[in-house]
């Protein structure tokens, strides 16, 4: 008997399809799984191997951990009292009653360590992750997925409005109907690419996390509403870490505005951005510059940052090394220099130890990369049949983001930084990756200045500024442009 929770309501007949390893089963709405041995789940017990897989946000209870993720793969296997957790496609948030741990993209935990902010996660074995790769290759479609409806143009204007004379069961019926039309508004825009009444529809669905999740993983990456619909889902710190780690959305959501509830969240989303910078597609330089500057705000936020810093820069350290083995050398140098930062960046003083760890970095040869956890044997284990590739080196050119995408992350840029809009502000993609900004106001304790710039959403660079019609020749990162426009 299978007893999984979700976070969407309902629970599906059980139904199996073999597969080339175990058999495929629809669990509940928005859960699948290839359960490999064993009895797999009864209530929050666990018992065998299994590949899950989450459509949208969903979250499992087992053996008094949960595992809350969104649109991925994972494995799991109890052995001995030993429950091992492997993220395949996405990260997944372990939580015990008292604490907590990310668990990256490409990486694993076993329950013999507490999930707690300085326990280490390890790289899965290359021959393992390529098996399931293969296997997630064969699972069938996934059980929730968003279909369309006709939607009369009368309900634009209709979906947030409620007669408030109505009774409760028919003000609760006619909310939901319109919940519906939105959810149908919302799709059919998204698909034509219609973003001003995608924002619109949204406005109906906001509260609806579960489904807005499962839209979310339906859309391709680059679509001009991803940022609003990621702004409607992260509803708080555990919705925030899950996806400023996943390969798919970590890039949009470190450049959003987030306010943390709690610095221990924070701690782990710094830690767990490097781990999941193993995908083809690299984390940005303007993302890797909001973790730093996520870096600064954690050292200030608490009364004795030293250790989480040691053991940050330990981490990092080793992970920049093993990447720099795998052929990922590029990927490795940003890292590094990123660290070699943070002496300038604190107001405070690192302990001689983590400085010279640091400085060391430049050799990569000094870095400890402990061997992986090996994952328990199943009698689901097969001679291999797959060769593990080589990574080929990764190449210099930059994903190019549409125009629209440009413009929406300038605009988010813009807002975070308090500037204020005119009738002679506008903002246009003008090349790859790169918008320009004409006419924006700030205000500061010395008066108002007019600004006009390119914005380069990649690079997070500003150059070309002028400033009350005066130009400033040289480029600056976000960072420092924020300290200079608020002056």
């Amino acid at each position: 008997m299978f007893g999984w929770q979700s976070s969407a309501e309902g629970q599906a007949q059980l139904t199996g399809t073999e597969l080339s390893e175990g058999v495929f089963i629809h669990v509940a709405t928005g859960i699948d799984a290839a359960l490999y041995s064993g009895q797999g789940f009864e209530g929050e017990e666990f018992r065998g191997s299994a590949l899950v897989r989450y459509t949208g946000k969903q979250q499992i209870e087992v053996q008094g951990y949960t595992l809350l993720g969104a649109s991925g793969v994972f494995h799991l296997t109890q052995q001995n009292n030993t429950l091992t957790v492997a993220a395949l496609t996405m990260p997944l948030l372990v939580k015990s009653q008292d604490a907590m741990i990310i668990i990256p993209a490409g990486t694993q935990w076993q329950s013999t360590q507490e999930p707690k902010l300085n326990v280490a996660v390890a790289p899965l074995p290359q021959r393992f992750l390529a098996r399931q790769m293969h296997i997630i290759d064969e699972l069938p479609p996934a059980t929730t997925v968003v279909t369309e409806t006709a939607v009369e143009p009368s309900w634009l204007a209709q979906l947030t409005f409620v007669d408030p004379i109505l009774l409760p069961k028919t003000r609760s019926a006619v909310q939901q109907e319109r919940s519906q039309q939105a959810k149908a508004l919302l799709q059919q825009a998204i698909t034509a690419g219609d973003v001003l009444n995608a924002s619109v529809a949204l406005q109906g669905v906001t509260g609806d996390t579960d489904h807005l999740s499962v839209v979310l993983e339906s859309m391709p990456h680059d679509s001009a509403i991803t940022l609003d619909i990621l702004d409607a889902i992260i509803t708080n710190d555990e919705h925030w870490l899950v996806y400023a780690s996943h390969p798919r959305w970590r890039d949009a959501v470190w450049t959003m505005s987030y306010t943390h509830q709690s610095p221990n969240t924070v701690a782990l989303g710094i830690a767990s951005l490097p781990l999941s910078d193993t995908q083809p597609r690299s984390v940005t330089p303007l993302a890797r510059q909001r973790w730093l500057e996520t870096v600064t705000w954690y050292a200030q936020s608490v009364a004795d940052p030293v250790p989480f810093l040691e053991d940050m820069v330990r981490g990092v350290g080793s992970y920049a090394a093993r990447i720099n083995k795998a052929g990922y050398p590029q990927r490795s140098r940003d890292w590094t220099a990123a660290l070699q930062q943070l002496p300038e960046v604190l107001t405070m003083n690192l302990p001689q130890g983590t400085l010279d760890r640091i400085a060391h970095l430049q050799q990569l040869d000094a870095v400890d990369t402990s061997a992986p956890i090996e994952l328990p044997k199943t009698a689901a284990d097969k001679p291999e049949a797959l060769e593990v590739v080589a990574v080929p080196e990764e190449k210099a050119a930059e994903e190019a983001y549409t125009p629209a995408i440009v413009e929406q992350r300038t605009l988010r840029m813009l807002q975070d930084m308090g500037a204020i809009f005119t009738v002679e502000t506008s903002v246009s993609a003008v090349a790859p990756n790169t918008a320009a900004v004409r006419g924006v106001l700030f205000s500061t304790p010395s008066g108002d200045y007019t600004y006009t710039f390119s914005y380069n959403v990649v690079h997070g660079e500003i150059r070309d500024v002028i400033r009350n019609n005066k130009e400033y020749p040289y480029a600056l990162d976000i960072s420092a442009f924020r300290k200079w426009v608020q002056q």
